[in-house]
Formats: structure tokens, sequence, C-alpha cells
């Protein structure tokens, strides 16, 4: 019975690590999905989702000559 005990033992460690390297490699391709679709949106259709820069007071004395 020991031996069995070890066997099971043994399985269930390689089943928890492939299953960790599993989600590892779940995870990245998921990161690399994101990235190639904003880096796509970005320079193919030109969508950038940050809001551009705030203007300067010298920009708002310009524009509204205050």
């Amino acid at each position: 019975m020991d031996d069995r005990d070890r066997n099971g033992q043994l399985i269930r460690a390689y089943l928890a690590v492939l299953e960790l390297t599993y989600l590892r490699i779940l995870l990245a391709v998921l990161q690399f999905q994101r990235w190639a679709m904003i880096t796509f949106y970005r320079l193919v259709l030109g969508i950038d989702r940050r809001p551009p820069p705030r203007p300067t007071q010298a920009e708002l004395r310009e524009r509204y000559g205050r």
C-alpha cells in the first residue's frame, strides 16, 4: 500500500505541475492576443483609447483670449 500511496502522490504532483504550466501558457496566449489586438487597432485603424493631452495654459489663453 505504501508504494501505491507514493505513486498516487507523485501522479498528483505531476498533474498539479501540468495544470500550472497549462494555465501559464493560456495566460501568455491571452496577453499576447490582447497586445496584438491593441496594436492592430492603434496602427491600422488609428484608434487610441488614451485621451489627447490637456491643453497648456498658453494654449488656453491663445484659444480663448484671456
